[in-house]
């Protein structure tokens, strides 16, 4: 990090007492609306319960499959109630074995790997299931298609859907009478049948010494398959990570490492390994492995380039070690996913004393721990049971995130499928293209447009909405995790126009009145989406000023609240100070330089001396806990508190006559401290350097100073 804040020694004001009683960070929360507390356990069938493996279909139904007595395939609806429309049970037409992957089909059809459990020759089971549960008799004659792969054990464990509609599964294969276990891929048809375009007979094997039990599979856009899982090195007696890519044919892509496989020393003793791609092609690996005596086993992530080098970007030369549980604790990962805004996120297990819990942890774009998930990067959820565990994690549209597994919680050794629902990143401010990085962006009154350079393909997109005289208000109002872009008009009666980036369309509502200020539009009810919101100020000396929002959240009717904080002279002061995931209702005193902020769930408040009354005030999170920072700026100077030490901070950057844009250029999760000057944007990145960038005119309006007063 290169930031250029310096701890100040002298500063022209002193600090008060600021006691904020804090919820922690509201990614990584347990979301409340799923199941109970946001947690879901499901009892199947006999003692050996548990989830392998989830997807999520486009209606946000989650399909979790796994083991129970025979090869369960339950469904949950959005709420992690059991979905009675699945075959009138929430299960699935029962066929025997075991499932350790799903896929959904385009066409909402659903697809089932595992084996068969036939204690004679255990072969590749793949399954395919009508939307309504059912066996899909189109596919292989019954819905089943199992394959002998080897001559002995064949169990698959991963699969995707290609786009013209081939299966692509993955596994282990057994040879015998000696026992080596192999790798293999399988290629069908949609209708079930082996695909002998794919190396001639639709069956891919690679012998070991590797042991393929954690093999994981994942499909690049230009059709290249990689695989990821452990192998043996002889020399050291120990297991390691490999990773190989294949060309759709099923050959062995030789510009992957110049031998379209490559290995790499993980700790000492690779157990578990999954697999994820990020859009630019980066490959993402999470495993288990033995790190020393004192550490036991940790959280593994590393990442390679796509040509298969390790990402020197990323971590310590590619690789990231976490411990999680005290001492020589085994703390297995057993999932990734990566987040739309390109945060990773890693799912296991750690132990708890003598008991297992839930484990996540969610990791930056440089590998660095995410401190605005739960405790430092890691949270731990204890579902009750003496041995719970993630197996499976999946993200939705909404950026919430379902990690599935087991647990036995109420029957000691009885496992149950298990799944828990967290709170997601809401969207990054002033982010039109859901990339993390706040993106370049101005409104000309002149003519009424927007103009917005994508952070993420550096293009231009322009668009009319709003005219001279219109406040900016951008946020994301419908929770796709975009920022929408809106406008106020005042008027006797106020109006918001909103552009909804999910759909399209155009939402106009009458709120708020001439005089008031929309600067503090965001999320008050922590739903992920951004409320309609006005700052009234008090207009006689005395006089109450009232905050007034009307809440997304199971609000059907639009009831407006309203919330009477500060008075007259008092300046609105937009930020979630607590970082409980809601705005605070927060304001600045320029008679006195003290911040009033108040939590809306506890109704504490809090009362911060910072700034003399002719400061501009630039509240922000700019040390990335998750909580805003009171700060300001004054002749060139942003003095900002920290959050996260209670250490004063301060940054020489801008012009008294500057207009200030204080955003997340860089997607690192701090705020960047920026200002607009003439049509350049100056902006001191807190990773990644200085940059002056040349977009709009003089008399443009910059889109992120619209949150400050």
């Amino acid at each position: 990090m290169n930031r250029k804040f310096y701890i100040a020694i002298l500063i022209a004001f002193l600090t008060a007492s600021a006691v904020v009683d804090s919820k922690g960070a509201p990614a990584g929360g347990l979301d409340t609306t799923f199941g109970t507390g946001g947690i879901v356990t499901t009892p199947v069938v006999g003692f050996t319960n548990l989830i392998h493996a989830i997807a999520i279909q486009p209606d946000g139904k989650v399909i979790a499959v796994g083991e129970g007595g025979s090869m369960p395939v339950v469904r949950y609806n959005v709420n992690g109630s059991l979905d009675t429309s699945f075959h009138g049970t929430g299960l699935a037409e029962a066929t025997v074995g075991s499932a350790n992957a799903v896929a959904i089909q385009p066409d909402g059809k659903i697809i089932v790997v595992g084996d068969n459990s036939n204690p004679s020759n255990v072969d590749f089971k793949v399954v395919r299931y009508n939307a309504n549960g059912t066996l899909d008799t189109s596919f292989d004659g019954d819905g089943i298609a199992v394959t002998p792969v080897g001559p002995a054990t064949d169990v698959a464990f991963s699969v995707v859907i290609q786009p013209d509609g081939k299966i692509l599964v993955s596994g282990r294969s057994d040879s015998s009478p000696t026992f080596v276990t192999s790798f293999a891929m399988v290629r069908y048809n949609a209708n079930g049948s082996l695909d002998d375009t794919f190396d001639g007979d639709g069956i891919v094997i690679v012998p070991g010494p590797g042991n393929a039990i954690t093999d994981s599979l994942a499909l690049q856009p230009d059709g290249k398959i990689v695989v990821a899982h452990n192998v043996f090195f002889s020399n050291s007696f120990s297991y390691g990570l490999t990773v190989l890519r294949y060309n759709a044919n099923g050959s062995p892509d030789m510009s992957f490492n110049n031998t379209g496989s490559l290995s790499t020393v993980v700790g000492t003793n690779v157990e578990f390994a999954a697999l994820a791609l990020q859009p630019d092609g980066k490959i993402v690996v999470a495993c288990s492995s033995y790190t020393s005596n004192a550490a036991g086993y940790d959280f593994w992530v590393v990442r390679y380039t796509s040509d298969g080098s390790l990402d020197q970007s990323f971590g310590n030369q590619g690789l990231v070690v976490t411990p999680i549980g005290a001492g020589a604790a085994f703390d297995v990962p057993k999932a990734v996913a990566i987040q739309a805004n390109g945060k990773i996120v890693v799912g296991g297990t750690s132990p708890n004393g003598s008991n297992k819990d839930f484990a996540t942890v969610r990791y930056n774009r440089n590998g660095s721990l995410d401190q605005k998930w739960g405790q430092d990067g890691i949270v731990k959820t204890d579902l009750g049971g003496n041995s719970d565990a993630i197996n499976a994690i999946a993200i939705q549209t909404n950026g919430r995130i379902v990690a599935a597994g087991e647990s036995d919680v109420n029957t000691a050794g009885t496992r149950k499928f298990a799944l828990a629902r967290y709170i997601g990143d809401t969207a990054e401010n002033f982010d039109y293209d859901r990339d993390g990085n706040s993106d370049i962006s101005i409104f000309r009154p002149s003519s009424g447009d927007w103009y917005t350079l994508g952070s993420s393909t550096n293009s231009l997109t322009a668009l009319h909405w709003g005219i001279s005289g219109d406040e900016l208000a951008p946020a994301d109002y419908d929770g796709d995790l975009k920022s929408d872009i809106a406008v106020w008009r005042a008027g006797a009666s106020g109006y918001f126009y909103i552009l909804n980036s999910f759909d399209n369309t155009g939402t106009y509502v009458q709120f708020g009145q001439s005089g008031d200020d929309p600067s503090i539009v965001g999320d008050y009810d922590g739903d992920g989406k951004a409320d309609l919101a006005i700052y009234r100020a008090g207009s006689t000396p005395g006089q109450q000023s009232v905050f007034y929002y009307r809440g997304s959240f199971n609000n059907p009717s639009g009831n407006i609240s309203f919330v009477p904080w500060g008075t007259t002279g008092d300046l609105a002061a937009r930020g979630d100070y607590n970082g409980d995931g809601r705005l605070d209702p927060t304001v600045f005193r320029p008679a006195s330089g003290v911040w009033y902020s108040l939590n809306l769930i506890n109704n504490t408040s809090t009362a911060t001396n910072w700034g003399l009354g002719t400061d501009k005030l630039v509240p922000a999170d700019y040390t990335g806990d998750g909580k805003t920072d009171v700060a300001v700026f004054r002749n060139g100077v942003w003095y900002i508190l920290a959050s996260n030490s209670g250490l004063p901070l301060y940054a020489s950057w801008g012009l008294p006559t500057d207009k200030l844009v204080p955003a997340d250029y860089d997607g690192d999760g701090m705020t960047d401290v920026a200002v607009y000057r003439g049509g350049t944007w100056y902006i001191q990145q807190s990773s990644g350097g200085d940059r002056n960038i040349a977009f709009g005119l003089a008399t443009d309006m910059p889109t992120p100073a619209s949150y400050l007063p």
